[in-house]
């Protein structure tokens, strides 16, 4: 499984929570920070989730990210 993220996400590019041991290795929102989300307002975070093979090498994720990129999710 691979995660992209959109630009128009908070925080765009998100950190990621990296860990010395062998686990998922994941994108992070808010990351590290504290966020005010105001109450009367909504947030909304932009992925894309691609499920695959395990087999990454079938796939271009550069080429998928930047098609992601410029796709419109308003």
């Amino acid at each position: 499984m691979s995660i992209l993220c959109h630009p128009k996400t908070p925080n765009y590019p998100a950190p990621w929570i990296l860990r010395s041991e062998t686990s998922m290795q994941n994108v992070v929102f808010p990351g590290n920070q504290r966020v005010k989300i105001p109450m009367d307002k909504t947030i909304t975070l932009y992925y894309r989730l691609v499920i695959h093979n395990g087999d990454v090498t079938s796939l271009n994720l550069n080429k998928m990210q930047k098609e992601y990129e410029v796709t419109p999710v308003d």
